[in-house]
């Protein structure tokens, strides 16, 4: 079991500052809220942030159309 502090050092240590947990962590099969430099999302499973395999996407954004808005901006400035 990990406690909050354990969780948000396991996620900086994959992901660097690329990810920000906003959301309160309540256990690894609970869901978790982040923002990443494109939007806010959020996994079904805490687990899933701390994963190495498994890499933020559109697929878990709140706001999809934003988060392609933040990506276009990115790639075409």
């Amino acid at each position: 079991m990990y406690t909050e502090e354990q969780f948000l050092k396991k996620v900086n240590d994959v992901h660097g500052d690329s990810v920000e947990v906003i959301g309160r962590f309540k256990g690894v099969t609970k869901p978790i809220l982040f923002k990443t430099k494109y939007g806010t999302c959020k996994y079904p499973t805490a687990r899933q942030l701390y994963d190495e395999k498994i890499t933020p996407s559109i697929k878990c954004a709140l706001n999809k159309t934003e988060y392609f808005m933040e990506m276009l901006r990115e790639k075409h400035p």
